[in-house]
């Protein structure tokens, strides 16, 4: 109303600023917001400050924020895992303890009113943030578990040291992110497997039935007609339902987690047969395999196309060409979160490319990048890095955007938060990448040339 009032509201789709309005509306005003903050791409959100003491900031548990000042002022929690303790945030989904939460950011507010400092390290038992232990892995190239606690846990400060990091499931799998993106190794070997989620200690997608998912590589969406017989052999030997992705792959659930070698020996070898019971369907197959699609990892899942120059009479590059090329470049590529890609082969953008973390449109004169968007629960269009750039420059700069991205980023943070923390946004990105300001750009490519050159398919 005219007195800045927030009356009401519809949400659709997103409904996640749910809690945050709905505090809002009981207030007299807006406070420090304007109507335009609220709605078309603003927030309710802002910094922890502006939250009412009755504002819910764990939407799962239903906990507010007086409760997250409460705990760290009269129950002296100064960690993550202390406020995890006393007031249950965080145990549901767990979103609103990562970086992007307002849990780390209510607690570091409260402890400096305090007069403390804010615990950074990754968990009680790392004092180090993840990208302090990324430095500290690479310089000493540290290579497991073992050698990570070893040289960076704390200890002789926490009794009980090694029971309390075999239980730890805060720092693992950020050690174990940081090994994977850095060495490259199988997930499932000595000295790594130990710190796997379900996913990549089975190197495959768990489902709702406790089943799991089988998605091969599908580089730029594009099939030859024996993978098409080779999959639809698969899933009637094993009787698996199949199903187009939404990244244009095609997906085979229902598989029991004992079938999954078998099942994948088949894929990557490209040798499959079945008979029907009653004869009237008797296939056999034999092709070159296809390779995992990693969608059971925190990596690059998928390059999605339109047909570009192939076929579309709009086209003015080769989409799938490039596309195909990229994913061949990043695949099994691991980094702090899953990252997605698209090429578009002329401005009317059938391939989404301005939604993904890395995106590639097609210009006359060459291609347009595009980088940190996404869709999802929080979906954040793609921001214009660069413009007409041939095929090796784009590549050359997406090689760097996303080494660093993997250097910097905190835990499980897409590119898209990660940009909204960067310290100087894009134009600090521009200055690191292209004009190499920190001095970085050799060490960004060698890694990644390093990534690719040492590449393996994790089935096969």
């Amino acid at each position: 109303n005219e007195k800045q009032k927030l009356m009401g509201g519809l949400l659709v789709g997103n409904a996640e600023d749910y809690f945050s309005l709905l505090a809002l509306a009981q207030k007299e005003d807006l406070g420090s917001k304007a109507p335009v903050d609220l709605f078309l791409g603003g927030s309710s959100e802002g910094d922890a400050e502006d939250l009412a003491d009755d504002a819910i900031v764990c939407l799962c548990q239903k906990v507010s924020k007086g409760e997250i000042v409460a705990a760290v002022k009269e129950k002296d929690c100064t960690t993550i895992a202390d406020v995890k303790r006393c007031t249950t945030a965080g145990s549901g989904c767990g979103g609103c303890i990562l970086a992007t939460g307002f849990v780390p950011k209510i607690l570091k507010t409260t402890l400096e009113g305090l007069g403390k400092q804010a615990f950074t390290g990754i968990s009680p038992l790392f004092p180090f943030s993840r990208r302090e232990l990324f430095e500290i892995i690479k310089v000493k190239e540290l290579r497991t578990y073992e050698a990570v606690v070893r040289e960076c846990a704390r200890v002789g400060k926490i009794p009980e040291m090694e029971k309390a990091l075999a239980g730890d499931e805060t720092c693992k799998p950020v050690v174990a992110s940081i090994l994977a993106s850095l060495w490259q190794e199988s997930p499932v070997k000595d000295g790594l497997k130990q710190l796997q989620d379900t996913n990549d200690h089975y190197l495959a997608n768990i489902q709702r039935s406790g089943q799991y998912s089988v998605i091969p590589r599908v580089p730029a969406g594009e099939l030859t007609a024996e993978e098409l017989i080779l999959m639809g052999t698969v899933a009637k030997k094993y009787n698996l339902w199949c199903k187009v992705t939404g990244a244009q792959r095609i997906g085979l659930f229902g598989a029991n987690v004992w079938q999954l070698p078998e099942i994948w020996e088949d894929i990557t070898y490209g040798r499959a047969a079945f008979e029907s019971g009653d004869g009237k369907l008797k296939v056999s197959v034999e092709t070159e395999g296809m390779e995992s699609g990693h969608a059971y990892g925190k990596a690059l899942r998928a390059v999605k196309s339109c047909v570009g120059t192939s076929w579309c009479r709009f086209g003015v590059q080769d989409s799938v060409g490039m596309a195909n090329r990229i994913e061949q470049r990043y695949k099994g590529f691991r980094a702090p979160h899953k990252w997605k890609m698209g090429v578009s082969g002329c401005m009317r953008e059938c391939a989404e490319a301005q939604g993904k973390d890395i995106g590639l449109v097609a210009t006359t004169k060459g291609w347009n990048l595009y980088v940190c968007g996404n869709h999802g629960t929080s979906p954040k269009h793609a921001t214009l890095f660069l413009t007409d750039i041939d095929d090796d420059e784009a590549l050359k700069y997406i090689d760097r955007v996303m080494m660093y991205y993997t250097y910097t980023a905190d835990p499980l943070t897409r590119t898209s938060k990660w940009l909204e923390n960067l310290e100087g946004g894009i134009e600090h990105l521009h200055e690191v990448v292209v004009d190499d300001k920190l001095g970085l750009c050799e060490e960004l490519d060698a890694r990644m040339a390093a990534q690719v050159d040492t590449y393996e398919c994790e089935w096969k």
